[in-house]
């Protein structure tokens, strides 16, 4: 795919430079039911917030034209770059310990750990990498690397349907990345310990464990809180007889009494008794409580630690009366409700309605990061393939930046040739002197490599006395030498000594073996081996031995 930006955008990013204060900055939540965008602009340190939710027609994502909708959306937000996320089982966040080693290779290594997870061939895959510490492994130095896959043409959709709306895309985060960026911005007390985002969406749920500040592990959940909803479409019987429950009658329900108990007395206003919502809504709840249960668990088996203290409940479910508590009661730890933009400057958002918050979860990651964290389409691989629009002012620009580099070209051409006849007049002037100085540093080098080596050779001499003592002394009666020779063993031919004994035993090859023992245990000797044996017949029946020494 053919992504592109304007000329200057695309400098200013290779070069490294971000924005300047006062920029704006616009996720975008491509979310399976409704559009979730949150613009922040900074100014003196302080966000101003926008934000947008644009509900999106019924019936099969696939089928629904974003473009139009989100076209709409962001004229009201006039942000011209955007920041985007891609989520579903088929992207996938890891944590993988690699060895140190260039960024470009790194990113070619990190395809085969990532290869296994994927639901399409690693070619076909985009990867975002980011180094989050160092860690020993065993022993062994090793980079704590936080990776995502995705599809590409999942990617590429994304981008497609948003520069067709007419911004140009920044970034494609994966969303369980942007919802912790979320949390881990507007709440300190979250980067300590470990605590869980569980963001409850229609169609999914992403659940993302985080410990000691950084991204631990990210799960999809293919079950969302439309599950809890479609529970109770249907027809139901009531003491009125027969009542039909549309999806429309089912969200009234859901969102009027919310998680119903078991134990609940009354009845809807349809004649539904409140006991029967809560028959048909339990088995999808405690199949989501289970789900985000095993992530859990997972989670404590791979860590080893104390476990999650806290879960940040968000997305379009999170609102739902008493889902909060029925989560905690089952996890049995603290929930609590994420809105971000109860949190993004308060003061300064005076009159927003903090009501849709938790639903902005994805999306205030995503402009809290503005592509800073994990991006499918970091440079350099964002920047392959990139068309340069409008190309008026961005071949007047490029005109203009040629000629002033040639300008800066000429002016460093003139200084240099000044400078280096300076130094070469000054050279002429210190040659003989400093030739006259490289020869005695050459000859002084040349005595001291002499030095050290006759230093080297005297320090490996043995006590030749004690040496002839202890191989006697170790020598068993059964045992005759017949030649002992010592050999320079090292490459410069000086040390380490080599101790070459030969002999001949007698019919039993014990004594042999005990005397490479004894001389294995001498001070004077390290790493003695039987070189060779050979067993003689006739009257001279024995053992010949030759054997290997070196000599400490």
């Amino acid at each position: 795919m053919t992504r592109k930006i304007p000329l200057l955008d695309y400098l200013g990013h290779l070069s490294g430079r971000r924005a300047p204060s006062g920029a704006r900055w616009a996720g975008i939540d491509l979310g399976s039911r409704s559009l979730k965008i949150m613009a922040l602009d900074t100014q003196t340190g302080t966000r101003r917030v926008q934000h947008l939710i644009q509900e999106l027609p019924a019936g099969p994502a696939e089928h629904v034209d974003r473009v139009g909708w989100l076209q709409s959306a962001l004229q009201e937000l006039q942000a011209p770059t955007v920041y985007l996320a891609v989520g579903g089982p088929e992207v996938v966040v890891r944590r993988v310990l690699m060895p140190p080693m260039p960024r470009r290779e790194l990113h070619e290594a990190v395809k085969w750990e990532m290869k296994d997870h994927l639901s399409v061939p690693i070619e076909q895959a985009d990867l975002a990498l980011q180094i989050v510490g160092t860690v020993w492994d065993r022993d062994v130095k090793k980079h704590d690397v936080l990776v995502a896959a995705a599809p590409r043409t999942t990617v590429q959709a994304a981008v497609s349907a948003a520069e067709r709306s007419g911004v140009r895309v920044g970034g494609v985060a994966p969303d369980a990345t942007a919802l912790w960026a979320a949390v881990a911005a507007t709440v300190p007390e979250a980067r300590q310990g470990s605590v869980a985002v569980v963001d409850l969406g229609a169609a999914r749920t992403v659940m993302v464990v985080a410990q000691a500040g950084t991204v631990h592990l990210a799960r999809t959940l293919p079950l969302g809180s439309a599950a809890v909803t479609e529970a109770l479409v249907g027809v139901v019987s009531s003491e009125r007889g027969d009542i039909t429950i549309d999806h429309g009658r089912a969200e009234a329900i859901t969102r009027q009494y919310g998680i119903v108990a078991e134990s609940a007395e009354g009845k809807t206003e349809d004649g539904m008794p409140l006991s029967q919502v809560a028959a048909l809504m339990r088995p999808v709840l405690e199949r989501l409580l289970t789900e985000v249960s095993r992530v859990r668990d997972f989670y404590q088996m791979q860590a080893a630690d104390a476990g999650i203290t806290k879960v940040y409940l968000c997305g379009a479910g999170a609102t739902v009366p008493g889902l909060a508590s029925y989560f905690s009661e089952g996890l049995g730890v603290t929930v609590e409700l994420f809105n971000p933009l109860a949190r993004l400057a308060p003061a300064a958002s005076a009159g927003v309605d903090a009501a849709p918050g938790p639903r902005l979860a994805v999306a205030a990651g995503l402009a809290l990061e503005h592509g800073q964290g994990l991006n499918f389409l970091a440079v350099p691989a964002a920047h392959e393939g990139l068309a340069v629009v409008p190309w008026r002012p961005a071949a007047l620009a490029l005109a203009g930046l040629l000629f002033a580099a040639w300008l800066a070209l000429e002016a460093s051409a003139l200084w240099a040739g000044w400078q280096t006849r300076r130094a070469a007049r000054a050279w002429d002037a210190l040659a003989p002197s400093f030739q006259a100085t490289a020869d005695v540093v050459a000859e002084c080098t040349r005595l001291e490599g002499c030095t050290q080596r006759l230093s080297r050779f005297v320090d490996a001499q043995p006590l030749w006395e004690g040496l002839w003592k202890e191989i006697a002394a170790l020598t068993p009666e059964a045992i005759e030498l017949t030649s002992l020779v010592v050999e320079p063993g090292g490459d410069d031919g000086y040390a380490p000594l080599v101790l070459r004994l030969q002999g001949q035993a007698g019919a039993e090859e014990s004594g042999i073996s005990e005397f490479l023992d004894a001389l294995s245990d001498s001070p004077f000797l390290q790493r003695v081996e039987l070189v060779s044996s050979e067993m003689r017949t006739g009257s001279g029946s024995g053992t010949t031995f030759e054997m290997l020494g070196r000599l400490e």
